[in-house]
């Protein structure tokens, strides 16, 4: 998506199997298209596959979170619990715009499950090979898929 000089939105979304096709036919056009658009906080490519932006957001949480980490010897656990669950964390990160997430593929689910999944064991300090669910079900926790299709019911 770009806005050309005469302000017309140019957005072309194919399989990356036609793209010298598509570039060709849009010929003086074709140097306004971008491979990746940002719009609304959510990262696009050409195939709408929300690969880049999945991994631009895990990498985004990772980091938050050991950051997060480094704090939490010095604050007690129910304000980390503010921290992660309501504040920077859970609630804007993850849950911002995923109702787009209902068409992503199963490996980006499963990147964004497993900054969920590092959320709970950072906040009950528990053990990195320790499994999660019990975790989850404590806090009350959905896992990532049914978060996205929670969303979209809601």
């Amino acid at each position: 998506m770009q806005f050309n000089e005469f302000g017309c939105l140019l957005f072309s979304v194919h399989l990356f199997s036609l793209v010298p096709k598509v570039l060709g036919n849009l010929g003086s056009l074709s140097s306004f298209i971008k491979p990746l658009i940002r719009s609304l906080r959510v990262s696009f490519d050409q195939a709408l596959a929300l690969d880049a932006h999945v991994r631009c957001l895990t990498h985004s949480c990772f980091y938050h979170l050991r950051n997060i980490a480094k704090l939490s010897s010095i604050i007690s656990w129910s304000k980390l619990e503010i921290i992660i669950c309501h504040h920077s964390f859970l609630s804007f990160r993850l849950d911002c715009s995923n109702s787009v997430f209902t068409c992503c593929r199963k490996t980006s689910l499963d990147h964004l499950q497993a900054v969920q999944n590092a959320a709970p064991k950072l906040l009950t300090k528990s053990s990195k090979w320790s499994h999660v669910t019990p975790l989850l079900i404590s806090l009350h926790w959905l896992p990532v898929k049914f978060r996205v299709q929670f969303k979209i019911l809601v």
